[in-house]
């Protein structure tokens, strides 16, 4: 019975992701972002993320992003203010046309500018992000990630996100990064070509 069971479900997961959404590695991304600080007197952080993907070639893409967020404390009024830039490239291998196994590397620099020592820092470092998308329903992706990092507090991460096709250009998305000292929730557009 059990064995029945998991054929048809794996055949109903087959199905519905032979009615594919196409994967587009060339987009612009504006997020609203809510960053969770582990430190105890820091309440979470409000900001904006911006990226930038272009594809020039099949199984090949640049990518940038420049993420910004204000935090407050209950500690003696202070702030943490964080900001992110990363510039990479990476690729995606298509094994099956639902599935998409994707790796992207690169720099990344992290400023988090507070009088908390614990979370405070400024660095310049090197990223490593493997990942796997489904598609599935026509209109619906799902990501997951696993990102390795120099920066610290961020060596390592990871990504879940979802995203829904409005229109053949447009995708609502929302998602989750777990790392480090902090998790960071997403939620926002996708202009994709």
């Amino acid at each position: 019975m059990n064995k029945l069971f998991l054929i048809a479900l794996c055949g109903l997961f087959m199905g519905l992701c032979s009615a594919m959404a196409e994967f587009k590695y060339s987009f612009v991304d504006l997020d609203y972002t809510y960053t969770d600080y582990d430190a105890e007197d820091v309440k979470g952080g409000n900001g904006v993320r911006v990226g930038l993907s272009i594809a020039p070639m099949e199984h090949f893409f640049i990518t940038a992003g420049l993420g910004a967020s204000k935090a407050d404390s209950d500690f003696r009024d202070w702030e943490v203010q964080a900001t992110r830039f990363n510039l990479g490239i990476g690729g995606y291998l298509d094994p099956v046309s639902w599935c998409n196994l994707v790796g992207e590397v690169g720099i990344i620099y992290n400023d988090v500018d507070t009088e908390f020592e614990s979370i405070e820092s400024s660095e310049l470092g090197v990223y490593a992000k493997p990942g796997v998308q489904f598609a599935t329903l026509g209109i619906l992706e799902l990501k997951a990630n696993i990102l390795f990092s120099t920066i610290d507090n961020e060596e390592f991460g990871v990504g879940l996100g979802a995203g829904v096709n409005v229109l053949e250009f447009l995708q609502i998305k929302a998602g989750v990064d777990f790392a480090g000292e902090e998790n960071i929730f997403s939620a926002g557009l996708r202009g994709q070509w």
